[in-house]
């Protein structure tokens, strides 16, 4: 195949150049081309012309090769133009698939070096343009970002909105996106309902508009779209339900403590044998555990022996037992099986005043920062952690202190569920709840009267939701505001007022998830401009970025 052939093949952007010749450096490519074609267009009236005025050397910066930056200097024609009504005598040809009108860089390079740009910003876009061979400055990226013409809004049909934080806590924006095209198109210095509405307005081609609970959004969208049909997002109703469950079982912190105490046994208190039974359960579980940690270093150990007898280095025998380097050679120095020391078991420091804690607790006193001011009253001058092994100990009815296995202590003790962590279970499905979480459910369920109505209410609202029901959301509104919980009370009154999205956000397939995480980008974005940049580059950034 011919070398001009190739080149052509090869570069289809140098398409209509011959190569003259090339020079080649270490960290240059020079490329000498020459124009082929034997007319040009002026740019003023479209007029062809064959008759050259003149010659002149452009150069320009185009992708790398291998690593190596290349440069082509082209040989550019000037022509006459002939067209007497023409306001330009002398025009010089257009390379247009290649080149800007007084570009410096070809097409391909400048579209590399804006990408770079948008996903990287100045400085990090410069050093990794630099590895690749494209010489250029962080000052160079940004002005290419500001320069760079933003893609046109077109005319959106569906319009996710959802604000983002400049400053959390005070200043915060809103990105639009377009739902449908997976990218977004605008963004917005405010978060208020006349800006909105505003550009809503100025863009009448809307037809849904997802949103979360917002009632400044919900406003913007009433005054700027009264076309448009609003989705609230159905995962933002729901964690809305999440945060009334989350205050509901707040009010029942004591119900939630009862979930860590064992099965009731007929008795208030422990006696010395059920103390001693527990022990002894205790004691002979981690036995258990002890001896099997014990076979599998033994059977570890023999392994050993076998290997350094048949003359494995060190580094295999570590790879093939999956053990430290450091723990061979301390195996090979020493002679026989090195058995492990006992764990030690330390005396609770809360130990003298063991009688006047059990006294305290009998008079009713059960909350464990109150039990450690009293005794810090007696004299006590040790860490207050220590109290909460005591405390869980006089509410298993075991003494307050004694010889205890911090360590085993931490692994068995059963810290009470976090309201978050309930209502959390709550709002999963009954499919995905462990065993332990269906048991600990149905003990609330059984403490608690308000637990099982809001547990009620909860598990059919999820369903009308997840089945897309919304003829049952008006039996369910009903029912809510009959109950005597006045977060549900609160929850529908909401849920009324926006009654409209919340039955389009059952009814419709669309919800805020694209806009969400079209969200997650601009964070990243933000994030890596350090918190230094304009609001204008920002927004450029998150236009332009692919």
């Amino acid at each position: 195949m011919h070398f001009r052939t190739l080149l052509q093949r090869l570069l289809p952007h140098l398409r209509g150049l011959r190569l003259e010749h090339s020079l080649v450096s270490d960290t240059v490519l020079t490329l000498a081309l020459i124009t082929t074609r034997r007319t040009a267009q002026c740019p003023l009236c479209s007029r062809r012309s064959h008759r050259v005025h003149s010659h002149y050397q452009r150069t320009l910066a185009d992708l790398p090769w291998a690593g190596r930056g290349v440069v082509l200097d082209i040989q550019v024609r000037r022509f006459f133009c002939g067209n007497r009504r023409c306001r330009r005598v002398i025009f010089a040809e257009r390379l247009p698939q290649l080149v800007a009108p007084h570009g410096r860089r070809t097409l391909a390079q400048h579209t590399l070096l804006l990408d770079l740009a948008c996903a990287l910003g100045g400085q990090a876009g410069a050093r990794l343009a630099r590895r690749q061979g494209l010489h250029t400055s962080r000052a160079t990226l940004l002005r290419l970002i500001a320069r760079a013409p933003l893609p046109p809004v077109g005319t959106p049909r569906v319009l996710g909105v959802d604000d983002w934080s400049q400053r959390r806590g005070r200043t915060y924006g809103t990105i639009l996106v377009d739902e449908e095209q997976r990218r977004p198109i605008e963004l917005l210095q405010d978060r208020t309902a006349a800006t909105l509405a505003g550009w809503l307005e100025a863009h009448p081609s809307i037809q849904v508009l997802t949103r979360d609970r917002s009632t400044a959004y919900a406003e913007g969208a009433a005054r700027g779209a009264r076309q448009a049909v609003q989705v609230a997002d159905r995962f933002h109703v729901i964690d809305d339900l999440g945060e009334v469950v989350e205050k509901i079982l707040d009010r029942h912190r004591p119900a939630l403590r009862e979930l860590t105490l064992p099965p009731p046994t007929g008795t208030t208190r422990a006696t010395g044998r059920d103390e001693a039974d527990t022990t002894a359960r205790g004691s002979s579980r981690e036995q258990r555990q002890l001896r099997q940690r014990r076979a599998l270093r033994l059977d570890r150990y023999e392994r050993l022996q076998v290997l350094k007898g048949q003359g494995w280095t060190i580094d295999a025998m570590a790879r093939e037992l999956g053990i430290s380097r450091r723990t061979i050679e301390r195996w090979c120095r020493i002679e026989g099986f090195p058995e492990r020391k006992p764990r030690r078991k330390t005396e609770s420091p809360l130990a003298p005043y063991a009688d006047y804690l059990r006294q305290r607790w009998d008079q009713g006193c059960h909350k464990g920062l109150q039990l450690w001011r009293d005794v810090c009253a007696q004299g006590y001058t040790g860490p207050q952690s220590a109290i909460w092994p005591v405390l869980h100990r006089l509410r298993q009815g075991l003494t307050p202190c004694g010889a205890i296995d911090l360590s085993a202590h931490r692994r068995l003790v059963r810290r009470p569920p976090s309201p978050r962590r309930m209502a959390s279970v709550w709002l999963r499905r009954a499919a995905d709840r462990t065993a332990a979480e269906h048991g600990v459910l149905q003990q609330l369920l059984e403490l608690s009267t308000d637990a099982r109505v809001a547990f009620g209410l909860t598990e059919r609202f999820l369903e009308l939701v997840r089945q897309r029901r919304p003829d049952a959301l008006d039996t369910w509104l009903q029912d809510a505001a009959a109950t005597d919980l006045p977060e549900f009370h609160s929850f529908a009154t909401g849920l009324q007022r926006d009654k409209a999205a919340i039955v389009a956000a059952v009814s419709l397939p669309y919800s805020n998830g694209q806009t969400e995480g079209q969200v997650t980008k601009l964070k990243l974005l933000k994030r890596s401009m350090y918190g230094r940049a304009s609001f204008e580059l920002l927004r450029r950034r998150v236009l332009l970025a692919v």
